[in-house]
């Protein structure tokens, strides 16, 4: 267990490399994009100004990740594959120098296997159809201030004590930390299609609410073609 920790803890202060070079380069981009478009005509202006909203946005879910940069780790030998992916999840992607992601967004849709799937025989739905394989190793990583502080593999994924951890944080933090322990019933809410009428019923405090939100979240990031976030109204 302790090499399983020591190969978790130097992977970690690569992310974390990562994260901070990307998060330099994000504010770097802010300031080039009025420079690369100098041009007053008012369509200029609104392209300008869409970029650097976009920018914006990056910048903020990075620096949002500081802390806490994933929570999970997959290991998936896709049947078509020679080379297992070692993919670790997290509330956004993070890329490496050489370009490589080192993590990803906890909505792709290969990060159904650590939210619905036991190790062994798997498949997930891929924009490109179904994708099956082996499902090698699901591994839960606890990472607060941006230190490691406990790994844990299982075939299930927020167990009890592991939900209870984030249960106990601050009230401030818990839905920054909810996507690490989404529960198996609550993601397959979260990921209904688009046009789907849904009614969940609960006692206060049963995490609806948090459901709702990152439904929002997940359709956002998969649905990008159909819906925007400027079209959700939340009435709480």
């Amino acid at each position: 267990m302790e090499n399983v920790f020591n190969e978790e803890r130097q992977y970690l202060e690569h992310v974390k490399k990562s994260l901070k070079e990307n998060i330099e380069y994000q504010k770097q981009e802010m300031k080039e994009i009025p420079k690369r478009h100098t041009n007053v005509l008012q369509g200029d202006s609104f392209l300008v100004e869409s970029l650097m909203s976009i920018a914006a946005s990056k910048l903020y879910q990075l620096e949002n990740a500081q802390d806490s940069p994933y929570f999970g780790r997959i290991d998936f030998l896709a049947d078509d594959s020679h080379q297992c992916a070692k993919l670790y999840l997290g509330k956004t992607a993070i890329k490496d120098e050489t370009g490589e992601f080192v993590t990803i967004d906890w909505r792709a849709p290969i990060c159904s296997l650590y939210y619905d799937s036991d190790v062994g025989r798997v498949s997930y739905e891929a924009p490109k159809g179904e994708i099956t394989g082996e499902l090698k190793l699901k591994r839960q990583i606890i990472i607060e201030k941006g230190e490691l502080l406990d790994v844990k593999d299982t075939s299930i994924v927020a167990q009890d004590d592991v939900l209870q951890h984030y249960l106990n944080i601050h009230a401030d933090d818990k839905m920054k930390n909810i996507v690490a322990s989404i529960q198996k019933e609550q993601y397959k809410i979260i990921k209904l299609p688009l046009y789907t009428n849904v009614v969940v019923q609960g006692v206060a405090g049963s995490g609806k609410t948090s459901v709702a939100l990152h439904r929002i979240a997940y359709l956002v990031y998969n649905e990008s073609k159909n819906i925007q976030e400027s079209q959700f109204l939340v009435i709480d």
